[in-house]
């Protein structure tokens, strides 16, 4: 809270009382992407941030009538980052998820700037009095940090980031038993609670990048006229280094065996990494261009856009799997496993779609995959060889044990 004096619009600010309406959140104060989008969407002047309590000038935030879908959303980020035996004291957490987003989190600035000063226990009364005031919303109105007990059985919510969606689990269990064609019906109907959602547009004219290992040819070059020659390699170009055609089509992330997609990326250093190469290969890569505006599915969701009840909480955590799935390669003795992401993007395809977007899980870009590949054209003279000098792996522990004991129950891989 500043120590300058209080400016008018904030004479009535009680501290006392953060329960206010207009006790809300600034975009300073907001730290992760989608919380910060909202708030400067719903910007107005007059609120006080519950989180920097300033006083001592005019700033925006986040519109009173807007309060509940605040809270909904930090509802569901917490949701998203934390389980639920970190918050909730009948599981050996805090009494609360307010110390957690007093500390350094994804969700909330928690350190004073020169702009912003932040107390610790300002804002955990103010997040007590925001979180609090309705612990078990209605289902179709808001989002529990609390999984609550049916019948004396206590329930329990794990980080949405950690666990593959039930919904998602529930088809994979189908396709274990059932044809693909027999599931699509049931995909299709629930496809339509959000296509409208990860609807984008990839305007005519956009590039892409389209790595392969090898090249076209290589040469000895003598034309310095000296004793000493270079080698130069010619990288793959057109439809070289375009989609196989449908008879040398082999099944993968998203198309069947037999069926021709055309894999892109946003940038070149993600088309390379994206074809696994070793350090030693050259890389032929290439840019393809968008003929005409065509319609993707981005499975890269904004929570903002899923935050207004349990259901559409439940629909993120779908795409966010789906998204994780699609980016996960897999050993070539386990491609079955891509029979879910394939099914996924054959009832896209029947939405209309053109193609679908995912992030990519070895690089900062992301992947396209085009359902129909003359749909891009190859960029005629701008073909590159580049060498794989070195790669580099990030290492982070996680939990383990030498020997499994009674507690632990062996999973599937």
């Amino acid at each position: 809270m500043s120590d300058k004096a209080v400016h008018k619009l904030y004479e009535g600010f009680d501290p006392e009382a953060l329960d206010a309406d207009d006790v809300t959140l600034c975009a300073d104060c907001a730290k992760h992407p989608s919380l910060k989008r909202f708030v400067e969407l719903h910007a107005v002047e007059g609120p006080v941030c519950g989180v920097c309590q300033e006083t001592g000038y005019p700033y925006t935030a986040c519109a009173p009538e807007r309060k509940r879908e605040l809270t909904n959303l930090i509802s569901a980020l917490i949701r998203f980052y934390y389980n639920e035996y970190e918050y909730n004291h009948h599981w050996g957490g805090d009494y609360g998820p307010e110390h957690l987003l007093v500390n350094p989190n994804p969700i909330l600035e928690d350190s004073s700037t020169t702009a912003r000063t932040r107390i610790p226990d300002r804002t955990n009364e103010f997040l007590y009095a925001l979180l609090s005031a309705e612990p078990y919303p209605p289902v179709d109105e808001g989002i529990s940090i609390y999984a609550g007990h049916d019948d004396d059985v206590r329930g329990m919510n794990f980080a949405l980031k950690e666990e593959v969606s039930p919904i998602l689990r529930s088809y994979v269990a189908r396709l274990a038993k059932q044809n693909h064609f027999d599931i699509e019906p049931d995909l299709l109907v629930f496809l339509d609670e959000f296509s409208d959602r990860v609807t984008r547009v990839v305007a005519g004219g956009t590039r892409f990048f389209r790595a392969r290992i090898g090249v076209e040819a290589k040469f000895a070059d003598h034309s310095d006229f000296g004793w000493r020659r270079s080698i130069v390699r010619q990288p793959y170009t057109g439809i070289f280094l375009g989609a196989p055609p449908p008879p040398r089509a082999s099944g993968g992330r998203l198309n069947r065996a037999g069926v021709s997609f055309l894999y892109l990326a946003s940038d070149a250093a993600t088309a390379a990494a994206e074809v696994r190469p070793h350090p030693g290969h050259f890389l032929s890569i290439g840019e393809f261009e968008c003929r005409k505006d065509i319609k993707i599915a981005s499975l890269d969701a904004d929570i903002m856009q899923f935050a207004g009840n349990e259901r559409e909480l439940e629909l993120f955590h779908f795409l966010y799997s789906a998204d994780q799935l699609m980016a996960t390669p897999v050993l070539p003795e386990k491609t079955a496993r891509y029979s879910i992401t394939q099914l996924i993007a054959d009832c896209l395809r029947q939405k209309g779609f053109d193609g679908v977007s995912f992030r990519s899980s070895i690089s900062a870009g992301k992947n396209l995959c085009v359902f129909k590949p003359e749909l891009f054209v190859p960029v005629e003279g701008n073909g590159i060889v580049q060498q794989v000098k070195s790669l580099v792996y990030e290492l982070a522990a996680v939990p383990m044990i030498l020997q499994p004991s009674t507690d632990h129950i062996q999973l599937d891989e």
